[in-house]
């Protein structure tokens, strides 16, 4: 059993661990670890030996997390771009590399003057 699932001890035969649906396990097993660790560093520095309120924190606190992990995801909502601001606009910066790109795409004097050409007169 143990080749089967490995990283798993003592901890994953907890209620706790084992009363999660399967997926989760793993994820719950850390929290229950984790848990366990301070509460064993509480026991350590505290004087009472009757005092289990610490213990029990921390038990509501896996128990809450657990709950949060089986509730289903709340479904993202798809929210519409801002409008770009034109007026406040970052200008892009130039460069020798620009400035011939720019040259390639603009129009030629010959362009620019058939466009001016009115439509129905002669050449002239």
């Amino acid at each position: 059993n143990q080749a089967i699932m490995p990283h798993t001890g003592i901890l994953y035969y907890a209620d706790l661990v084992q009363a999660a649906p399967p997926p989760l396990r793993r994820k719950i097993l850390k929290i229950v670890a984790a848990k366990t660790t301070l509460c064993a560093r509480v026991d350590a520095h505290s004087n009472s030996l009757t005092d289990t309120s610490a213990a029990q924190a921390m038990v509501q606190e896996i128990k809450s997390k657990i709950e949060l992990l089986c509730a289903p995801q709340k479904a993202q909502q798809v929210k519409a771009l801002p409008a770009p601001d034109i007026a406040t606009s970052k200008s892009k910066r130039g460069g020798k590399r620009v400035r011939k790109a720019k040259d390639k795409l603009r129009i030629t004097e010959l362009r620019g003057l058939a466009n001016k050409r009115a439509f129905g007169t002669d050449f002239g």
